[in-house]
């Protein structure tokens, strides 16, 4: 049995073929063309000359001459030095025989396939493996319409029309041996027809069964008019080759994938309809969204199951999911087409060896899902991170191994992207993914950049492969507003994908994005769309095996954020037992988890994975299928590195992603590599302590954009600025990234990348509350993915928190140079747009008052900076410090208390160089000092953690005071208010002899004085100090004093009796500092 393509424009008439004269598009023109209108396009020995031909302003299509006679092919042959155009195939042997060697017809492709099998058994009809180009053969002489996936398209973008069924078509005739029956009736123009119906001589027939199976390959390009344009029609699109060879193992099945403009249509898809056989079950009507383009992955099984038509409310229904067939062949395995088709073959001797590993006779079938998360657009390669090229190099190791292989995504493909992606909008990045074949994908916040509009227009119709989310409701109709899932058939089983995108999807886009959009609950929407795919109603779909794309995810890569109860805890298990597998995103973490569920048998857990983010790794999931029950019966979950620890790729770049790559860089080149400024270090962001993000900790990079913007505002009067960490994508790296980027230098590329959003800064007016309230909502709402979201804050600008206090109350003190900030005082802060409208849940922002739009773009602002500052510096100081005191100080320290300080967030995590300790000062003085703990902590803004015990010392004022925290290596310094408390003079009883700080401390000149007179009271080491004396007997306040010339004097009062008295010296905290007496003499006495 024989698949023939013929190249694009030839005749399929012999009659024809030997008629000289022009051919358009299957439709001769009569009209002569001088000698310099027909140009020599290809020199093919096997199929004539063939023409590129114009009439003026009119393209006329493609002329061949008639073919030669053999010797005169072989003359040509020398002449052109070309092979002829064709790839050939051998058929896999039956039992104890070998397939005839046929004739190759020098106009086409040979494929063998086997046929066989009993009608109405669901069946394995085979696949498409690996194709292999026969030595001889060049690119240039494949056939017109045949499109090299890796980016190659030798003759135009022919779609294809295919159609296979043992529907007869017309009469048969015998027909020569190795000779393709053609006949007018039987296909359109420019169509090639393969026949195998046991009409040829049994001497050249191979050895199949007596069985009607025909497959019709017919151009759908549609006939050209006069002008060259193409007529309208269902086939007018001219986008890629289609090449399905579907067997199937029932009596009377048909098979029809037509290019539809219905609900179901999108540029690049096609719609796919299951015909009714007699006596087969009923599967229903289902839209199918096939990919043309790009796809390079071999064509999978699809089950033989012909199906009713369901009603119109049953059609209606299906609107919103997407059901599409893994057939897809692509463009390089189109070059060379390796096709085994196993139609049922019972007993055939040999078949195990050449099969492919998931033979439908196998008691069970292993697919192999591939996941992505947050890819973000990252298309180049630089070390850390892959590329899309070895991405796609992944997709093609694990495929060849097992080509029941399907890579999936759990969102935020797009968005948020590196400038080689940003600048053309993230195209490149939707072609690479396309070209990898990607299968299905949740929507991610970061999908909706650029609002609803945006991701239902161009995203959607640019994306090969469905956009889920389950969770999404249009408000105007009620009913959802995308696809909630896809169904992909491999090797006879249906594997249904969920989608579904974060509840906080309205707080993380600005306001106004989301028009008509409301966003449900996770967990009770994904498990109606699985209870629907499992509950045997064919009418509403079905899946054997049912995978959730969540764009929500873990906090930690440990396991207990996976089952504990936040939001992402609560969706793992609160997913009922249909849900086999969870894929996650949105956290950028990293981990791979299997976690029981109730009811499942024992042993089989539920993976749970998320791929840390921009395609660094790869999550990998098996699942083992059993072949007679469709169930799951083992599944396995792992994360696979795409780098080495050297940073050099694992997998082999797959060339048609890296051509898009290598495209998208030439083209965001000349913009890209303009010198903006100039860095002297790394300005980096917060890391966890596995290297990924951590939006929780206070960075270099989050302060350095604040000053920016401060400064790019400070016309309109603005005090502070915040810059929420989700804004920053990127590092700014000091050291050179190619020969022509020496270090220090920075570009607009990666300027562009550390802020994509283009978003304008906002000033308003937030009382001290307000911006108090603003710190506080940084603790994100319990059950966050990312509980903690770290403010970038301007220089000047400072605050000390305590982590362990209630919510609300965790912000101690602000200060704007020195000065503490008054709940009731007014300040002018500047945050971009998204902030401001109380993204991220800092809803405190929409409080303000007196807002305005600056005109300023973020992204200008720190161009600005660049250029009035020669050389950037990272700010090593930190601006917001963590403190705790402790029970003890909250009611004052007294002189001599000791008191014992929890310090966090004295370093930053990205990397930079980390400080050796320390010191707490109290009146300029250091009382304590103590080593820093450099180990990172994750989700918060800890990092740089020590624990300080201090003893009060006696020499200060009681009240207000400080007690300062600094870092000498980083330049941190911040004050700690603490209150000291003052010390009760002591009883007269205790001023005794014994009192260590009676000698050579104070003295009292004279001795004895007269009541109502005046002593001098001398006190050494304490000059410039205030002091406090008191006389006893009775106890009575004397003075308060500055010591100045090492004296104070004091007044015995009039009413003191005559006889000893002592006074009391203590310093203004209340501490005693030492005690003298005085004689107070009778009046006359002295």
């Amino acid at each position: 049995m024989h698949v023939l393509l013929r190249p694009r424009g030839q005749s399929r008439h012999r009659e024809q073929q030997r008629r000289p004269g022009l051919r358009s598009e299957g439709r001769s023109d009569p009209r002569p063309l001088p000698a310099a209108a027909v140009e020599d396009r290809e020199c093919d020995p096997g199929v004539g000359r063939r023409h590129r031909v114009a009439g003026g302003d009119r393209e006329l299509g493609e002329a061949r001459d008639a073919p030669r006679p053999r010797a005169r092919r072989a003359r040509r042959r020398a002449e052109c030095g070309r092979p002829p155009c064709r790839l050939a195939l051998r058929a896999l042997p039956r039992r104890g025989s070998r397939p005839r060697r046929r004739r190759r017809d020098p106009n086409g492709i040979h494929l063998s396939v086997l046929g066989g099998g009993t009608g109405g058994t669901d069946v394995d009809p085979g696949r498409i493996g690996p194709l292999r180009q026969r030595e001889g053969t060049r690119r240039s002489g494949i056939p017109a319409g045949v499109r090299d996936r890796r980016g190659d398209v030798p003759g135009g973008l022919e779609p294809f029309q295919v159609e296979v069924g043992s529907r007869r078509h017309g009469r048969q005739r015998r027909h020569r041996p190795g000779r393709l029956q053609r006949r007018p009736h039987q296909a359109g123009p420019g169509a090639a027809r393969l026949r195998e119906d046991g009409e040829q001589s049994e001497r050249h027939r191979p050895r199949l069964p007596r069985r009607r199976l025909q497959c019709a390959v017919a151009r759908g390009s549609g006939a050209r008019d006069r002008g060259g344009r193409v007529r309208r029609s269902g086939r007018r699109h001219r986008q890629g080759l289609l090449q399905l060879l579907r067997g199937v193992g029932i009596d009377r099945p048909h098979l029809r994938l037509r290019r539809g403009e219905g609900p179901g249509h999108r540029n690049g898809h096609l719609e796919h309809q299951l015909g009714r056989s007699a006596g087969a079950p009923v599967l229903g009507r289902q839209r199918e969204r096939v990919d043309l383009r790009e796809s390079e992955r071999p064509v999978p099984v699809i089950r033989s199951r012909p199906a009713r038509r369901r009603s119109r409310s049953a059609a209606a229904h299906a609107t919103h999911h997407s059901e599409s067939p893994d057939w897809r062949i692509t463009m390089k395995r189109a070059l060379a087409l390796t096709l085994t088709a196993t139609l049922g073959l019972t007993g055939a001797a040999g078949l195990g060896a050449v099969a492919a590993p998931n033979a439908s006779a196998a008691s069970s079938v292993t697919i192999d899902l591939l996941s992505i998360n947050d890819f973000h657009g990252r298309l180049s390669a630089d070390g850390v991170i892959a590329g899309a090229a070895v991405l796609a190099g992944a997709v093609n190791h694990y495929t060849a191994l097992n080509p029941d292989t399907r890579l999936i995504s759990a969102g935020d493909n797009i968005g948020a992207s590196t400038f080689t992606s940003f600048i053309q909008q993230d195209k490149p990045t939707l072609d690479a993914l396309n070209s990898m074949g990607l299968a299905a994908s949740a929507l991610g916040n970061h999908e909706f950049d650029r609002g609803r509009a945006d991701v239902d227009g161009r995203v959607r119709t640019a994306a090969a492969f469905p956009y889920l989310a389950a969770n999404l409701y249009d408000t105007a109709t009620g009913r959802p507003a995308y696809d909630q899932f896809s169904i992909s058939v491999i090797d006879g089983v249906r594997v249904g994908f969920i989608g579904a995108v974060t509840e906080q999807l309205p707080t993380l886009v600005s306001a106004g994005s989301l028009p008509g959009l409301e966003v449900r609950s996770i967990v009770p929407e994904v498990n109606a769309v699985a209870d629907r795919l499992s509950d045997g109603d064919a009418a509403n779909g079905e899946a054997d095996v049912v995978v959730l794309l969540v764009h929500e995810g873990a906090a930690t890569s440990g396991v207990g954020s996976s089952t504990d109860t936040s939001t992402f805890g609560r969706i793992v298990s609160g997913a009922d037992a249909n849900v086999d597998a969870i894929v996650s995103g949105h956290t950028h973490q990293s981990y791979a988890h299997t976690i029981p569920v109730p009811g499942w048998p024992a042993g089989l857990d539920r993976p749970v994975i998320q791929a840390g983010e921009y395609g660094e790794t790869i999550g990998h999931l098996s699942v083992v299928v059993d072949s007679a029950t469709h169930r799951p019966q083992a599944m396995t979950a792992e994360l696979v590195p795409l780098t080495n620890p050297d940073r050099t790729p694992r997998f082999t770049p797959d060339p048609a992603v890296a051509g898009i790559v290598s495209a998208a860089e030439a083209y965001a080149s000349v913009p890209g590599s303009v010198t903006v400024g100039t860095i002297t270090a790394d300005l980096n962001k917060a890391r966890q302590s596995d290297g990924s993000d951590n939006r929780g900790g206070e960075s270099t990079l989050g302060n350095f954009v604040a000053d920016a913007q401060l400064e790019a505002t400070a016309d309109v009067g603005t005090q502070i600025a915040l810059m929420n960490p989700g804004g920053l994508r990127v590092n700014l790296t000091y050291a050179s990234s190619s020969a022509k980027d020496p270090d220090g230098n920075v570009t607009y590329s990666e300027a562009n990348a550390v802020q994509p959003f283009a978003s304008t800064l906002i000033a308003l007016d937030l009382t001290g509350a307000q911006l108090k309230a603003v710190l506080e909502q940084q603790w994100q709402p319990a059950g966050s993915g990312r509980p903690f979201l770290k403010l970038g804050v301007s220089r000047g600008f400072q605050y000390l928190y305590d982590p362990t206090s209630p919510r609300g109350s965790r912000v101690l003190r602000m200060t704007l140079d020195g000065a503490a900030l008054s709940a009731t005082t007014t300040y002018r802060v500047v945050a971009n747009k998204y902030l401001a409208d109380g993204g991220d849940n800092f809803t405190a922002f929409t409080g303000g008052t007196n807002r305005s739009d600056t005109g300023r773009i973020d992204l200008d602002s720190m161009i600005g900076s660049f250029t009035k500052h020669p050389a950037v510096s990272p700010d090593l100081a930190q601006r917001a410090v963590g403190v705790h005191l402790g029970a003890s100080a909250r009611g004052g320290l007294a002189p001599g208390d000791t008191v014992t300080m929890a310090l966090s967030s004295l370093l930053f995590s990205g990397g930079e160089a980390p400080a050796g300790s320390v010191e707490v000062l109290y009146r300029g003085a250091v009382i304590a000092r103590s080593a820093i703990d450099r180990a990172v902590v994750d989700t918060t803004d800890e990092v740089g953690r020590a624990t300080v015990t201090a003893t009060l010392p006696g020499d200060g004022e009681a009240g207000s005071a400080a007690l300062t925290v600094r870092v000498p290596a980083t330049g941190t310094s911040i004050d700690v208010p603490i209150t000291v408390r003052a010390v009760p003079p002591l009883a007269a009883s205790a001023l005794t002899d014994g009192n260590a700080q009676n000698f050579g401390v104070v003295s009292i000149s004279p001795v004895s004085a007269a009541a109502g007179t005046t002593v001098q009271v001398q006190i050494t080491g304490h000059e410039g100090r205030t002091v406090r004396v008191v006389g006893y007997a009775p106890q009575t306040p004397l003075t308060t004093g500055i010591v100045a010339g090492g004296r104070v004097g004091v007044r015995i009062p009039a009413g003191y009796s005559p006889g000893v008295h002592p006074l009391a010296v203590y310093a203004g905290d209340g501490s005693l500092i030492g005690w003298a007496s005085v004689t107070v003499a009778a009046r006359g006495r002295l």
